[in-house]
């Protein structure tokens, strides 16, 4: 009986493991484009057709002349950069600024 009972518990565990909300992770900001919630968006330095969040800005070019080495990020109507902010970090670079605005680095 009380490994009858193991195994439900176990079959349990699995199951509400199985619908735990899964981690999405966020658009790497420095290799895709946007801007203005518009696709591909910032006069081709960022590259992609993916939206990105608020107003963004390729400052820094990277010599592949398709990705950023750095990009700033400013609140508009539609968004601000929490996103923005989240996605640099999430993929190793440096972000240094407030939802409100911010610039992300390339940390190579």
């Amino acid at each position: 009986m009380g490994s009858a009972k193991v195994t439900i518990f176990a079959a349990a565990v699995l199951m509400l493991a199985a619908c735990a909300p899964q981690h999405q992770k966020a658009t790497d900001v420095l290799s895709t484009g946007g801007g203005a919630g518009v696709k591909g968006g910032d006069g081709g330095k960022g590259g992609g057709t993916t939206v990105v969040y608020a107003t963004t800005n390729c400052t820094a070019p990277n010599s592949d002349g398709v990705r950023c080495n750095e990009k700033t990020c400013k609140a508009d109507s539609k968004s601000d950069c929490t996103d923005f902010a989240k996605g640099c970090v999430e993929y190793g670079n440096y972000y240094k600024g407030s939802n409100d605005a911010g610039t992300c680095t390339r940390v190579v």
